[in-house]
């Protein structure tokens, strides 16, 4: 309506206007991000306010991440657990296939057709067990289906999925890349230093999985804030 003056609406694009005016865009906009519903975002036009253009925080920072192909790389990363430690399991037709541990800002990956499951289990499984450690995972329901007692989780202290669920039930997904971009404004699948879409290519996907298990800790951080 910039450009019509009022005299020059139909009767209908009055009504609209007159509606328009009365809505709190930035509100509008801030519900609706809420719930993910990015296609109704750019259906309707709606642009965020200064105050809601959220800020990227580089949440890994100072970190450092690799892939273990021994099991004595396995005990010397171990080693330095001390009351918390993160993790994620990665599937393979019904099956653990990788295996993602961080402790503070260090983060490893186990690529289980390198090592083999039972030997780096049976490495891992004090670990898991012990009930002063605690655990902090994503959807850790289904890593206990797919380990089918191989080991058990003693002291579950923070699920992603779970905790994100009870702030916002609303929410149509809870996985940790979605979560990351929302709070940290960070593309865990865009390529940092080629800044392009990984296509899962040159073992990247153990590097995604790493930042994965990295982003644990600072979306329990933001739990918290909220």
């Amino acid at each position: 309506f910039e450009n019509k003056s009022l005299d020059n609406l139909t009767e209908y694009e009055k009504i609209v206007y007159r509606i328009s005016k009365d809505i709190n865009y930035d509100l509008l906009y801030g519900e609706i991000n809420k719930l993910n519903l990015n296609s109704i975002i750019k259906r309707l036009n709606l642009k965020p306010s200064e105050t809601q253009i959220k800020k990227s925080v580089d949440i890994f920072k100072n970190t450092k991440y690799e892939k273990l192909d021994s099991l004595k790389k396995i005990d010397e990363f171990l080693k330095n657990v001390s009351d918390e430690m993160s993790f994620l399991f990665e599937y393979s037709k019904n099956c653990v296939s990788k295996i993602a541990l961080a402790i503070e800002n260090e983060a490893v990956v186990v690529d289980l057709s390198e090592v083999r499951e039972d030997a780096v289990i049976e490495k891992i499984k004090p670990y898991f067990e012990n009930e002063k450690i605690r655990l902090m995972g994503a959807d850790i329901k289904e890593s206990l289906v797919k380990l089918n007692g191989k080991m058990e989780f003693k002291n579950i202290y923070y699920d992603v999925e779970i905790a994100q669920y009870l702030i916002n039930s609303a929410k149509s997904e809870y996985s940790i890349e979605s979560l990351v971009k929302e709070y940290f404004d960070i593309d865990l699948d865009i390529d940092e230093k080629k800044g392009q879409v990984s296509l899962f290519e040159d073992n990247s996907d153990w590097e995604l999985l790493a930042k994965r298990v990295l982003s644990i800790r600072p979306l329990y951080e933001k739990t918290y804030e909220i």
